[in-house]
């Protein structure tokens, strides 16, 4: 406040409103690629700008600029690559001018040119065939077996080179064949039947072209020996076939009935009943490569059986009356013969013969037969003249009849038990000469009377039976 004397002579005061600007002076500081413009300047190096000005109140202000310029990176590179060059990150494979651009560690825009020239490599595949072995330029070798083989090397660029050969080797050989062919077959080979067992050689071109020899060992199977070999087996009425050969194998059939063979074709051996004329074929055949077949063939008519049977008259012989008649009962035979003790005695529908005195019995036999069976059969004629005698007693402690048995003549079939009077069996005997100690179980029988049956046939008649019963003493 400021006090003054008016124009009028009067005490004044003036009041003073004052407001002070201050003057603006800043500092910037930056950095910048290549070039900066600031307040309409283009500043492109590095240093201490200085900008003067008065602000809006009127105010005399700068700004001070700490300016840093920093610039790209630009490379030229020329390279030669073969086949192909990588750079940055990129596979190159022709020639020609490449820029790569990027931002420098200061982060300016930055490229780098690459002015590249490719060189090619060489590279070949060749294929070749060729008999037993080539010989290859390239590498100068010799080569005997199939394969693929590399030959490296440098070319006229400097560039790796390489040739690829794909090689086929094929034999000049000799081809030998094994072949078999039946009796009567030929095989043709080198334009030429062969019919006979040996080694033949052809010269021809394979496939490939190659000389080649080709062999033929060749065996010619001899026809096989087939024969049936054939036996009437009488008693069965059956023909036995048998197959006779030097084969593997072999197979029967019959005409016109073949059921019989079902399940034994096979068989070394066949057993047939015939009712009527039948042919049998028998097949042979080789085990391995062709079968070569061989058959043999036999008709075979049935055969009726022989049965010999005798009857006689009378059918015992005794003191008076020692002639006996024979009759031939037999049947399907053609023929007989007849023998009598031995001697033959003709061959007559009927024989009458006659005992000697002194024999005990008259055998008869007969043999019938025809042209494939023969049978025959047999007639004993006894003396009747069996005996049987059994004592009535007997003493085992005593030296001179200690065993008790049955004695007779003329007894072909014998049995005999010994029984207590109670009924229990001690003793039994199938042959008449058997004797009985007094034992039974190995223990002695007491002293007493015990029960025999005898059971026996005799000679004079040998279909019945006799049955003899009695008592025994023993004695102690």
């Amino acid at each position: 406040m400021h006090r003054d004397v008016n124009a009028a002579g009067c005490d004044s005061t003036t009041t003073l409103h004052l407001t002070i600007h201050p003057s603006i002076h800043d500092t910037v500081q930056t950095a910048a690629c290549e070039t900066y413009s600031w307040h309409d300047m283009t500043l492109n190096e590095s240093g201490t700008y200085l900008f003067e000005y008065s602000d809006r109140q009127g105010c005399a202000s700068s700004v001070t600029l700490l300016l840093t310029v920093a610039h790209g990176t630009h490379t030229l590179l020329a390279e030669a690559a073969c086949d192909n060059y990588l750079w940055h990150g990129t596979d190159y494979g022709e020639s020609g001018t490449y820029v790569y651009e990027y931002r420098n560690s200061d982060g300016c825009a930055s490229a780098d040119t690459l002015r590249l020239t490719i060189l090619e490599s060489s590279h070949s595949d060749t294929a070749v065939a060729a008999c037993e072995r080539y010989r290859w330029h390239r590498d100068g070798r010799t080569y005997a077996e199939s394969g693929v083989y590399v030959h490296l090397y440098t070319n006229d660029a400097g560039c790796p080179g390489s040739d690829t050969l794909h090689l086929t080797v094929h034999e000049t050989f000799a081809l030998h064949r094994h072949d078999t062919v039946c009796d009567g077959e030929s095989l043709l080979f080198d334009g030429t039947p062969r019919n006979e067992t040996g080694d033949y050689e052809a010269r021809m071109t394979s496939r490939h072209g190659c000389d080649s020899t080709v062999w033929l060992h060749l065996v010619v199977r001899p026809q096989l020996r087939v024969e049936i070999g054939s036996e009437y087996v009488c008693k069965q009425e059956r023909y036995r076939l048998t197959a006779l050969t030097d084969g593997y194998g072999c197979s029967w059939s019959a005409t016109p009935d073949d059921r019989q063979l079902a399940g034994h074709e096979h068989d070394a051996a066949v057993s047939l009943h015939l009712q009527d004329t039948t042919l049998v074929t028998l097949t042979a055949e080789y085990a391995t490569g062709p079968a070569c077949p061989s058959s043999a063939q036999m008709t075979l008519a049935p055969i009726v059986n022989v049965t010999a049977a005798i009857d006689c008259r009378p059918e015992v012989l005794r003191q008076d009356q020692r002639q006996v008649t024979a009759w031939d009962m037999s049947t399907g035979h053609t023929a007989r013969e007849w023998y009598v003790d031995g001697l033959a005695w003709g061959d007559a529908p009927t024989i009458v013969c006659e005992a000697g005195e002194d024999a005990g019995e008259l055998v008869i036999a007969l043999l019938a037969y025809n042209d494939h069976c023969a049978d025959s059969a047999e007639k004993r004629i006894h003396l009747a003249d069996e005996t049987i005698f059994v004592p009535n007693v007997f003493c085992p402690s005593l030296s001179s009849n200690p065993t008790f048995r049955a004695y007779g003549n003329g007894i072909i079939e014998f049995h005999m038990a010994v029984f207590t009077r109670e009924g229990l069996q001690v003793f039994s005997s199938h042959s008449i000469e058997t004797e009985w100690d007094g034992t039974h179980n190995g223990t002695p029988c007491g002293q007493g009377t015990y029960v025999y049956r005898i059971r026996y046939r005799g000679r004079s008649t040998p279909d019945g039976w006799q049955v003899l019963t009695g008592n025994v003493t023993l004695l102690r």
